[in-house]
């Protein structure tokens, strides 16, 4: 049996159907964002809005949620903040390729599904790792010796806030201690013979040789 519906009830209906299509609203649409960082650098990819992104990257390692997605039934745009340390060059690329650092801004649409690859390249200021004396000859066995980095940068300036690894290539010969302020290092003298001792930082490498020749 056909229902038949009276004007103001005909009325109400249609007004609710105009303003459903008219609010902007559709059916949810799936948002995921991935980043990626690389480099010597250090730093971080950050957004908090629509997504939880906290992407780090130190000396070539990643950490931290470099990924995230949700649902959305309006327009939107998903906020991005790259925060390179002092000693750290920062670029985007991927779908950020063209944005002004450190903010990238991604727009997506209702109804559509968008799917944003990021890349944060975070590249070291640094260009060579210079370690002095550059030449170490021991000759007593109480003579005290400190080594010291210095990270530069293509001008020649020091690059600086930066942690250094030191190594001996012979720990027979001489061992290598950092001291609190890694830029330096103290020499313990173990027997005669040479090592190489380095030191490095944003993949850059200096190094000095040590000689150690104590007469009994």
């Amino acid at each position: 049996m056909a229902t038949l519906l009276s004007r103001g009830t005909l009325g109400l209906l249609l007004l609710s159907a105009t303003l459903s299509a008219c609010d902007g609203s559709s059916d949810p649409s799936d948002i995921s964002v991935t980043v990626t960082v690389d480099g010597t650098g250090t730093g971080t990819v950050e957004a908090q809005i629509g997504v939880h992104i906290n992407c780090k990257v130190a000396d070539g390692v990643t950490s931290g949620t470099c990924s995230d997605a949700f649902q959305d039934t309006q327009d939107g745009v998903i906020e991005l903040e790259a925060k390179p340390d002092l000693a750290t060059n920062f670029s985007w690329g991927g779908d950020c390729r063209t944005a002004q650092e450190p903010q990238c801004e991604l727009a997506y649409s209702s109804g559509n599904a968008a799917d944003f690859q990021v890349v944060g390249h975070f590249s070291g200021k640094t260009v060579q790792v210079a370690v002095s004396p550059n030449l170490v000859l021991i000759t007593t066995a109480d003579e005290q010796v400190v080594a010291r980095a210095q990270a530069l940068d293509k001008n020649g300036a020091e690059v600086l806030g930066l942690k250094y690894k030191w190594e001996t290539s012979n720990a027979g010969v001489v061992t290598v201690t950092p001291t609190t302020d890694t830029r330096q290092a103290t020499l313990t003298i173990v027997a005669n013979g040479s090592a190489i001792v380095s030191a490095t930082t944003q993949g850059f490498t200096g190094k000095t040789q040590v000689d150690v020749n104590i007469q009994n």
